[in-house]
């Protein structure tokens, strides 16, 4: 007995278990719950720029993930690479560029 320490409890996996709120450490899962898959994310909002942008570019040198540049075609986002931050939106003028949930008409 003189290895022990009376001052601290003893860690077994049950009382792992009930420390974590009942979830199986490593599974997510609570006992006997069947896995439903993966859970289920909100979708990402998404930059998108409207007409009436005047084309200043302060947007591209603000964005953080270098997700928007100038093309031809204009300004335009890059959405594997823009983490939807809203810097770009923040520093338009003319507001020009915005962020949109995918409930409000932002699209898919």
């Amino acid at each position: 007995m003189s290895g022990e320490r009376p001052d601290r409890p003893t860690l077994t996996r049950r009382s792992l278990f009930r420390a974590a709120g009942g979830v199986a450490l490593g599974a997510g899962l609570a006992w006997g719950a069947a896995a439903a898959g993966p859970p289920r994310r909100r979708p990402r909002p998404r930059v998108v720029v409207l007409e009436a942008c005047a084309g200043c570019t302060g947007c591209v040198v603000a964005c953080p993930t270098a997700a928007i540049r100038v093309t031809a075609r204009g300004i335009e986002v890059v959405e594997e690479r823009c983490n939807s931050c809203g810097y770009c939106a923040s520093v338009c003028p003319v507001g020009g560029i915005e962020v949109r949930r995918h409930d409000d008409g932002g699209g898919p």
